[in-house]
């Protein structure tokens, strides 16, 4: 297994309290590699120190073997660093190739006027990578659904640049606004990428989908790297023994809940027995706020 990326004794520390404490992350080439852990285990922070947005305060990293030290975003660019964040950074008033483009040059005729052509042809490249069509590259993106803005985002990164080809993908929670066909494109895209010697470091709480789609997992419990191994060894109970520090049976106390039949609640498709406890969820944008509302 060759090393594509490693860090090691990786720490941090905001205010005296602790985010990341020796945490050890090795990446292969040419593989898919989940990196979990409950909210607040130091995923988050990690990242940012691979994409050059945080300082770690003691780290020794390398890629392919090479000591390298990632102090700006653009550093991380230049090594081949591509992210995709859970949040989405567009600008819903700039055009869907524009956004495409958000952080690099445009192309240029004549060394001066933007070649709106090039630009438009190279973004529908970049959403061809992933198998869409549909989208326009003309449209703002505030037009845009959330999912379709999430696969923009996620385009962006595809987008070749012969100066610095990318050869580590970090995708963080990247399904989270997607439809199951949508993201059904998104691994068909990873798994190529691995075929192709690259590598993605993939970020999710979707158990099911980690251990279908990656190689090796590295698990993060309160700033601690607890285990890393390949996913055919590892267990569904396994990972999340290793996420929350116990068995999966022990993570949920018996229910102390006592509906009665009698009805408090009926409307809007809901029904509420008194003293229950009823949870709503939905992707963003699936309705929850207009239910509230309507309540």
């Amino acid at each position: 297994m060759t090393s594509l990326i490693s860090l090691k004794s990786v720490t941090k520390a905001y205010a005296g309290v602790p985010a990341l404490r020796g945490v050890d992350l090795d990446i292969a080439a040419g593989e898919i590699h989940a990196l979990m852990g409950e909210n607040g285990a130091g995923k988050s922070t990690l990242i940012k120190i691979l994409a050059g947005v945080v300082s770690p305060d003691t780290a020794r990293i390398a890629v392919e073997g090479r000591a390298v030290s990632i102090d700006s975003p653009g550093t991380a660019y230049r090594l081949g660093l591509r992210f995709i964040h859970q949040e989405l950074n567009i600008v819903p008033a700039l055009s869907v190739a524009e956004n495409i483009f958000l952080g690099r040059a445009y192309p240029r005729r004549a060394g001066l006027f933007v070649d709106w052509r090039a630009l438009h042809a190279t973004a529908r490249q970049a959403l061809q990578t992933l198998g869409i069509t549909h989208i326009d590259t003309r449209r703002k993106m505030a037009q845009l659904s959330v999912g379709d803005r999430m696969l923009v985002k996620i385009s962006s990164a595809f987008l070749s640049d012969p100066g610095s080809p990318a050869r580590l993908y970090v995708m963080d929670e990247p399904t989270a606004a997607l439809t199951r066909a949508e993201s059904e494109q998104l691994f068909r895209v990873l798994r190529e990428i691995r075929t192709s010697g690259n590598s993605v470091l993939y970020v999710s709480h979707r158990l099911d989908e980690v251990m279908a789609l990656c190689d090796r997992a590295t698990v993060l419990r309160d700033g601690k790297s607890i285990d890393s191994g390949r996913m055919a060894e590892i267990t569904h109970d396994d990972l999340v023994a290793m996420m929350i520090g116990r068995k999966a049976g022990e993570a949920y106390p018996p229910s102390i809940a006592r509906p009665t039949p009698e009805v408090a609640y009926a409307a809007h498709g809901l029904t509420v027995h008194r003293g229950e406890i009823i949870g709503v969820a939905g992707l963003a944008g699936a309705g929850q706020r207009e239910l509230l509302l309507g309540i």
